[in-house]
């Protein structure tokens, strides 16, 4: 994950690898899983960045 600051905010690289056993299974049980999983990721970098954003302005 890179991470590079800007005068107006942030730019954020992520890689996700969901691969192996465990999220074949989980695939097969609910194909969403790998969509569902990166949606939550970015809400909780959303969250994080509002919250320092208020703290800070």
């Amino acid at each position: 994950m890179d991470h590079h600051t800007y005068a107006e905010g942030s730019h954020l690289w992520t890689e996700e690898t969901m691969q192996g056993p465990l999220w074949i299974e989980l695939a097969k049980q609910d194909p969403e899983v790998f969509w569902r999983t990166h949606e939550d990721l970015l809400a909780a970098l959303a969250k994080v960045a509002a919250e320092r954003n208020n703290r800070v302005g």
